[in-house]
């Protein structure tokens, strides 16, 4: 690795160009992207045209570096440090908690160090595994080299853990009938972030996989993407969509077949369009899952009111957030159900009156939440598109709106905040004592 003090910018133009040669014998990973400006990749862009060139040079250095190591555990704790750095090169807008497209840097920024950021992070690694230690490892009475198990009649031995990356549709191959008491499950989101087309500069650094390989696993993956290179899962399509919902449907009949009768499904979901929604919601009902429990899980909870607040379809804006949905299996198909408007429209206002009541006053946000889980919970189902605030505001003699001033993070922000004609700030148990 090469390191020199450099006085001024021209010094360091020269050192970096200087350097130029070096880079292709280090052979810095230069996979071409695929296309999709949904997520900052226009066409002809490789990755490294998501790193300055200095950042590309001193992450190559680096990785030259580890892998000259071999297959030591060292090595691997290294890669793992290496790996947490490379978002931090300024390869994608780390201000967001969870980056969702490229960020391309401009030709003039000035970017993070990355030895700084590999060095911090590998104190990270260190500290997190003296915590494993002193708080797990050593109260077990177990060899760690064999606690993973290669196939699952190991598990029914002496191992305790297996450790897969496997294909979804396949999954009655990896594991038997009826093996599964409990499965908690992480679907793509529709089109809210194509995972394959993400994650190429961490499978590229590392050498997870070949390009040939990636490529043809991307044509596997359960995703609706906006990439017009992969006609087959373009989510402005019919075909897409298609598929989309015949892939899920696979995968949830092996899911279907590994679960016994009784025991349990949990599933994580996010999606603001009814017909993403339904390629899920539908094919668990007619396998046979019953859904027990939906919870809505805000992602951003500094910023979700602010959001709730300006944004046009406050329920489009809460269904973007986390769904946790618990189901049973019970072996026989669930009645699918589609949602009227006019009983959509009666649980609104009837939940608007006992979250008010409860709390004395209810913001928007706190409304449309608690709306969406009791729709699911009844109809197993979201609620149809609709202008529900402006049920609010046309009900004057019940409904009356407030705006105060709350503090979100280091700023001070206006929300609206719905009362009961009436009621005052008190909740309605308190109100009902005064009376």
């Amino acid at each position: 690795m090469v390191i020199k003090k450099v006085d001024n910018l021209k010094d360091e133009e020269d050192f970096i160009k200087g350097l130029e040669d070096e880079a292709f014998k280090i052979n810095p990973p230069n996979w071409r992207l695929l296309t999709n400006t949904r997520i900052n990749v226009q066409e002809g862009m490789t990755l490294a045209d998501i790193y300055t060139r200095r950042n590309l040079l001193a992450l190559s250095a680096i990785k030259k570096e580890i892998f000259q190591l071999g297959n030591s555990k060292e090595a691997e704790l290294l890669k793992y440090a290496f790996s947490c750095s490379l978002h931090r090169a300024r390869m994608t807008d780390y201000k967001r908690a969870s980056p969702q497209n490229y960020y391309i840097p401009k030709n003039d920024m000035t970017e993070l160090n990355v030895w700084i950021s590999f060095e911090e992070k590998i104190g990270e690694v260190e500290e997190s595994k003296k915590y494993l230690w002193n708080h797990v490892w050593k109260h077990l009475n177990h060899d760690a080299e064999k606690w993973n198990a290669e196939d699952f009649s190991e598990l029914e031995k002496d191992k305790w853990i297996m450790i897969k990356k496997w294909d979804a549709k396949r999954l009655r191959e990896l594991l038997p009938e009826g093996s599964a008491q409990y499965v908690h499950t992480d679907p793509p989101y529709a089109d809210q972030v194509p995972y394959f087309e993400i994650a190429v500069p961490w499978i590229a650094w590392l050498e997870l996989e070949s390009e040939q390989e990636w490529l043809k696993q991307m044509k596997q993956e359960i995703i609706l993407s906006d990439s017009p290179e992969r006609p087959e899962k373009l989510r402005t399509t019919t075909d897409g969509l298609k598929n989309y919902s015949k892939d899920f449907f696979e995968a949830f009949t092996h899911l279907k077949n590994i679960i016994p009768r009784g025991r349990w499904l949990s599933v994580w979901y996010c999606c603001s369009n009814e017909d993403y929604w339904r390629a899920l919601t539908d094919h668990l009902n007619k396998l046979g899952f019953e859904r027990v429990k939906s919870q809505v899980i805000v992602r951003a909870v500094t910023t979700f009111k602010q959001v709730i607040t300006k944004a046009k379809n406050p329920l489009a804006a809460v269904r973007e957030q986390e769904l946790l949905r618990h189901y049973r299996h019970v072996e026989k198909e669930i009645p699918i159900y589609k949602v009227p408007l006019d009983e959509a429209v009666k649980l609104f206002l009837d939940t608007a009156v006992e979250v008010i009541s409860a709390k004395g006053e209810a913001t928007t946000g706190e409304i449309i939440v608690a709306f969406l889980t009791r729709c699911l919970d009844i109809y197993d189902n979201p609620p149809p598109d609709y202008d529900y605030i402006s049920l609010l505001k046309e009900d004057k003699s019940r409904f009356e709106v407030i705006t105060v001033r709350t503090q979100v993070g280091k700023k001070e922000v206006e929300e609206e905040k719905w009362k009961l004609k009436g009621l005052g700030q008190t909740s309605m148990k308190d109100w009902m004592k005064s009376g």
